[in-house]
Parts: C-alpha cells; sequence; structure tokens
C-alpha cells in the first residue's frame, strides 16, 4: 500500500477516534483564564521576556538569522529561566485548555509574548502611521507545517490561542472572517460550505466583502479557534504613547493522542 494511504488510515482509525475536540470550522471560543489580580501578577514579571515574530519588540528578542532552529535555541538556551518565572502561567494555560478540548494537551515548546507599543507610532510619518492603523492583511496559521512531514499536513488538526494580559487604552481584538481553509481539499470555505476564491483579484475583492466579527480583547481572557481560519488583529484605535497590547500566544496541533502545544 502506497505509504501516504496508510497514514491517512492511521489517522482516520486512531486519530480522529482518540480526539475529542475537532477545531473545523469553530469561530472563537472564549476561556476566563486568568482573574484581575492574576493578571497584574503576570505583567510584573514579564521584564524583558517579551518577544516574538513581529516588527515591534520590547526587551529581548532572539535572533532570526537561522529562521528553523532559532526560536528552539532561544528556548533551550532560556528554558531555567522561563519555567521558574512563567511556570505557573504556562500551566495555567494547559491546564485550560485541556479543560476545554477534554483531551491530553502538553507543552513542545514555549509560546510567544508579545507586545505592540503606542510610542513605536509616534515618529512615523502620517502615510506610515495610518498604515500601521489599519487592520492587517487576512491569514491562516501555518506554523505547524514546521512539525509535520508535507505529505501528513492536509491531515493535521491544529488549533491557536491567544491570551491578552495588556490591552491598549482604545482596546484591542482579534477580527474573525467568515472563511475557513479545509485542509484536506485545500479549498477555502465560507461558515455554510460555499467554496470561496483564494488568489488573485477575485480573492483580493472577496477580503473586503467578507462577513467578519470583532472578538474583543479582554485582560484574562484566553481566545481558542481554528488557526484554519481567516484572521487578522483588529484596527488599532486611538493609540497614545502609553498604550501596550501584550499577548501570550501560541498554537497546538494533535499527534499520538495529545495536543502539542507551541510558539
Amino acid at each position: 500500500m502506497d505509504p501516504v494511504w496508510e497514514w491517512i488510515l492511521l489517522i482516520l482509525f486512531v486519530g480522529c477516534k482518540s480526539q475529542n475536540f475537532q477545531p473545523g470550522r469553530k469561530t472563537p471560543i472564549l476561556l476566563d483564564t486568568l482573574n484581575e489580580s492574576q493578571v497584574k501578577r503576570q505583567l510584573g514579571k514579564l521584564g524583558s521576556y517579551i518577544y516574538g515574530p513581529s516588527t515591534i519588540y520590547s526587551g529581548h528578542c532572539p535572533a532570526y538569522g537561522e529562521h528553523e532552529n532559532a526560536t528552539q535555541r532561544h528556548h533551550e538556551g532560556m528554558k531555567d529561566m522561563i519555567e521558574s518565572r512563567f511556570g505557573w502561567l504556562l500551566d495555567t494555560v494547559r491546564r485550560k485548555l485541556a479543560e476545554e478540548v477534554s483531551d491530553p494537551v502538553e507543552w513542545m515548546s514555549y509560546p510567544y509574548i508579545k507586545m505592540h507599543r503606542g510610542d513605536s507610532l509616534d515618529a512615523l510619518p502620517s502615510e506610515f502611521r495610518d498604515l500601521a492603523l489599519k487592520v492587517a492583511p487576512p491569514h491562516r496559521d501555518q506554523q505547524f507545517m514546521s512539525y509535520v512531514p508535507k505529505e501528513q499536513q492536509p491531515f493535521a488538526q491544529t488549533l491557536t490561542f491567544t491570551l491578552p494580559i495588556q490591552v491598549p487604552s482604545g482596546g484591542a481584538g482579534l477580527r474573525c472572517f467568515d472563511a475557513f481553509l479545509d485542509k484536506p481539499s485545500g479549498k477555502l470555505l465560507s461558515q455554510q460550505g460555499q467554496e470561496l476564491p483564494r488568489t488573485g483579484q477575485a480573492y483580493q475583492q472577496l477580503v473586503s466583502h467578507l462577513p467578519y466579527e470583532d472578538v474583543v480583547y479582554l485582560p484574562g481572557r484566553m481566545l481558542l479557534f481554528s488557526g484554519d481560519q481567516l484572521h487578522a488583529v483588529s484596527p488599532y484605535k486611538n493609540p497614545i504613547s502609553s498604550d501596550r497590547r501584550i499577548v501570550l500566544q501560541g498554537h497546538g496541533i494533535f499527534q499520538e493522542g495529545v495536543w502539542k502545544l507551541f510558539g
């Protein structure tokens, strides 16, 4: 039998049988994870451990010269510090996700904790400032591809989670569009199953008219959703220099009967 079909049958017989949470075309699930005092405590622990793949950083950021290995090397080098400073937070996130998905959950690597600063906009020319305040282009999450062989990617079960820790004075959120990538078929579908264009001018026109929901970020309330849903950061409103948008963000892939989390 072809190895690809052997893998498909294995996924159908073992993976789906043991998997309770099916991301599919789910819209974000909201999980109260930290209370107000816990949020304040975690803010006090952040210090220099704020980094991520975005263009605006504060504190330590790993070198991305060798993109595939840089994050893992960074995690290995800072493992003791991360676990001593954020062990409680990471375990709280893991337990909350496990409670929701009703499947075993474990960390495969550490998540991103990302900050966007209001004062980073202060010196920008008006045209660049206006561009920075607009909705980012919608995307789906593809980080899982680094952990799955190419022939298995169409059948990978994945999820994404975001835990806001601090939000700007004008608010923040996630814009979730009514469009999901169906991995096995490679088709972009609406919630109702209608096929949508994926490329070219037709896609650009589609994006500008797609129905969406802005899910508000609240400190301590985690968003759990399918990374296959088109999404983007909501518009940045009325920024001031002291604004900070800090989120813990990660992803998960279902392998060997466990949701394995990573950044």
